[in-house]
Order: C-alpha cells, then structure tokens, then sequence
C-alpha cells in the first residue's frame, strides 16, 4: 500500500466515504462479490443515474474498480485495504442500536451475530470461536495487528 504524503491525500478519501450512498456501496461490497451497477442501485434504493454517479467518485478515489466481461461491468472494493478501511471506519461508528422490526428481523440479526464474512474473513461468533479453537491448538499465532500461521498450522 502506497504511504499518503499528506493530510489532502486522507481528507479526499474521507469526503468520498463520507456521502451515504457511496459509504453503503462500500458496505455493501465488503461481502467480497463483484456486484453490477443495476444490483447495487437496487440493493441501496437509488436510481440507476445516481448508483452511476456514486461509482464514478469511488472509482475515482481508488475505492473501487470495475470488472469488464464482455457488455457487462462489474464493481468491487479495490483491494483488501479499502475492505479494511470501511470496517475500521464501522468500527469507529460504533452499532446503530435499531429495534428489530419483526421476528425475521430478530432471527437474521441472530445469525449475523454467529456466523457472518466480512470481506475476506470469517467474522461473528464463529470466527471468534475458530480462531480461539486454532489458537488453542497452537494453528495460528497471533500479533496487535495480524494473525500468522504456525509450522503445525502450514502442516
């Protein structure tokens, strides 16, 4: 990853993700997928021209890129440090404490909080408990900033 020369470099990255459609496209591009322009409009409930719009600044910040097959275009997040970006930026957010609206509501919340992935990684529940489990078993080793696998995990 390239080092910023300046505060302008993380001000223009942070007036981009500061916009709410264009944070919720980053959002919702943690899944790790390639998603088509139509979907994520729909998805996040703008129009086609300004899902077009939102694209080209994210685009143009580097946030994204845009896959080519054939007539067909697809985005997704630029790389895993702009997946990191938007988690630790999520982080910073804190959760929105939103009631459930209903008993689907409740059940999926239910299981975002066991199981879930975050762009590259295994995240809720269980990937606390994977990752305590291979710890435990001396698979993984661990820093402030990294997890690192151990000979025995390599084997």
């Amino acid at each position: 990853m390239d080092v910023w020369d300046t505060g302008d470099d993380i001000s223009a990255l942070a007036s981009i993700l500061a916009d709410p459609t264009r944070a919720k496209v980053c959002v919702t591009l943690m899944d790790g997928c390639a998603w088509t322009p139509g979907e994520l409009a729909h998805q996040i409930d703008v129009s086609p021209q300004a899902m077009s719009s939102c694209l080209a600044h994210l685009e143009d910040a580097g946030a994204i890129t845009r896959i080519r097959q054939g007539r067909h275009h697809y985005v997704r997040l630029s790389g895993e440090h702009m997946a990191r970006i938007v988690e630790s930026l999520g982080a910073a957010a804190g959760p929105r404490r939103a009631h459930p609206v209903g008993y689907r509501q409740v059940r999926a919340d239910r299981r975002l909080q066991a199981a879930r992935t975050c762009y590259t990684h295994i995240a809720g529940r269980l990937g606390v408990a994977l990752a305590d489990a291979m710890n435990a078993q001396g698979l993984i080793e661990t820093s402030d900033d990294a997890m690192r696998l151990t000979l025995a995990g390599t084997a």
